[in-house]
């Protein structure tokens, strides 16, 4: 007896994932929600493990500071993610032509009564994009500092430690680089 629990063949947890922000916030506008269980992952990028152990040694120097790398995760079955990033990437005078060129045919009160509209709605979707990004980068700023990762690649080698790491643990993975 199943119960309704998920079994090997009906389960199926389908993620979209992005590091661009504004590409995350678009996707809210739309409807994509972020996942409950992990919805962002902080990373922290070193480029080597030099720049890393130095990185500790003196956490002020610029110049050995990690990228952060953020990932925001979302629900992809509850938008058509594929057609929103396709816009995302379009250029917008492309976009515009086409828009043009479906109003051709249409009389000049139609088409100004469209555009009109048309403008409306972005801006309002426009708005809604930056109340969204606002809200990501509140999230941004409540990851503490023990959900966070440091990345650091070798070569063709990388490892990923937690920020609150054993010293043990981190020495015993920067060997294996």
């Amino acid at each position: 007896m199943n119960n309704g629990a998920p079994t090997a063949q009906s389960y199926k947890e389908a993620c979209l994932a992005t590091d661009n922000t504004r590409l995350a916030a678009i996707l809210m506008v739309f409807g994509a929600a972020l996942r409950l269980k992990c919805p962002l992952e902080w990373v922290d990028v070193h480029q080597s493990r030099e720049s890393f152990i130095r990185h500790q040694e003196d956490p002020a120097n610029p110049e050995f500071q990690p990228k952060p790398r953020v990932t925001f995760n979302f629900h992809s079955e509850s938008i058509p993610a594929r057609e929103i990033i396709d816009a995302f990437q379009a250029d917008y005078v492309v976009l515009n032509a086409e828009f043009e060129d479906t109003l051709v045919s249409l009389p000049q009160d139609v088409k100004n009564a469209i555009r009109d509209a048309v403008s409306k709605l972005l801006v309002r979707a426009c708005h809604e994009t930056l109340l969204k990004r606002e809200f990501l980068v509140k999230q941004l700023k409540r990851v503490p500092e023990n959900a966070k990762w440091d990345h650091i690649q070798e070569g063709h080698r990388c490892v990923r430690i937690g920020k609150i790491s054993s010293q043990e643990l981190r020495a015993e993975l920067l060997s294996k680089l």
